[in-house]
């Protein structure tokens, strides 16, 4: 790793930060939904509903995620690092919700 560093200019940093909004904004509104669902539609007790949000958040964040990370660290293709796993993980979802 080199020592170089470089500025970000402000376009870019306003780029970064739009994005990051608007995956977030996404994600929050799915989070909110489930909420909702888990309390008022399924019937389960507030508490409970944050525990298992809570317990599939963190089971995904210190398992899931460093296995992913690791897989996409050690593949390589013509079109970069992890560009194929997006790909191809799309199009799996996008079966999954067609069916």
């Amino acid at each position: 790793m080199s020592s170089d560093t470089q500025k970000l200019s402000v376009k870019e940093k306003i780029g970064y930060s739009l994005g990051d909004l608007a995956a977030n904004l996404v994600f929050q509104t799915l989070v909110t939904y489930l909420a909702f669902f888990y309390t008022d539609i399924y019937g389960l007790e507030a508490n409970h509903a944050s525990a298992i949000i809570l317990s599939v958040g963190l089971v995904a964040a210190f398992g899931f995620n460093p296995i992913i990370g690791a897989i996409a660290d050690r593949t390589t293709s013509k079109w970069g690092e992890s560009l194929d796993h997006g790909f191809y993980g799309q199009q799996y979802h996008l079966e999954l919700w067609h069916f």
